[in-house]
């Protein structure tokens, strides 16, 4: 299974990371691209998500995608 996860905030990053643990297929969609630059890195901008757990999901959860294009990558997932 595909799904996109559409804001990375307080909601949408600790549910994109439950997914990903879960084995789903996740892109993380979200308009501030600082926010997407702190995940690609492997930190964390939510004070009770430690920036080890980001930097598991980019190094060990490959299907944990992120992105800030949300028109062509939301129409290629299941939900």
């Amino acid at each position: 299974m595909k799904i996109a996860v559409v804001g990375l905030g307080y909601v949408g990053l600790p549910l994109a990371i439950q997914f990903a643990r879960a084995n789903v297929t996740v892109v993380g969609l979200d308009v501030d691209a600082a926010k997407v630059d702190s995940i690609n890195q492997g930190r964390s901008y939510i004070r009770h998500i430690g920036s080890e757990t980001i930097a598991e999901m980019v190094k060990a959860y490959s299907n944990l995608l992120r992105s800030t294009e949300s028109r062509g990558q939301k129409a290629e997932r299941d939900s």
